[in-house]
C-alpha cells in the first residue's frame, strides 16, 4: 500500500456494481502479527452524473440488475460513443524498427 502521508496507507480498488471486496488489515510489530476482523464492502449505488467510463458500466449493470431494458441501451449507446471518440482522437501508432 502506498503510504500517503505520515502513516497513512491507500489502497485503490475499482468496484463494478454488485461486486464485493472482503478485506482485512495485518499489521506486524514487536509484539508480532496482528489481524483485524474481515470487513466487506459492496457496490450497491452508483452515481446518475457518470462521466467516466467505469461510472457508466456501474450504470449499465445497475440498470440491467433493474431490468430496466431502455437505460440500458441509452447507458450502452453513451458508453460506445466514448469509446469510438477515444479510439479515433488517441491512435496508437507502431514504432518504425531501425
Amino acid at each position: 500500500m502506498r503510504n500517503i502521508y505520515e502513516g497513512i496507507f491507500v489502497k485503490t480498488f475499482t468496484l463494478f456494481y454488485g461486486e464485493t471486496l472482503r478485506y482485512y488489515f495485518q499489521t506486524e510489530d514487536a509484539d508480532g502479527v496482528h489481524k483485524t476482523e474481515e470487513n466487506v464492502l459492496t457496490m450497491n449505488q452508483t452515481d446518475d452524473r457518470a462521466s467516466s467510463k467505469y461510472l457508466l458500466i456501474n450504470q449499465i449493470l445497475c440498470a440491467r440488475k433493474l431490468e430496466k431494458e431502455p437505460e440500458v441501451r441509452e447507458k450502452l449507446d453513451r458508453y460506445l460513443c466514448q469509446e469510438q471518440y477515444v479510439n479515433e482522437m488517441f491512435v496508437i501508432e507502431k514504432e518504425s524498427e531501425r
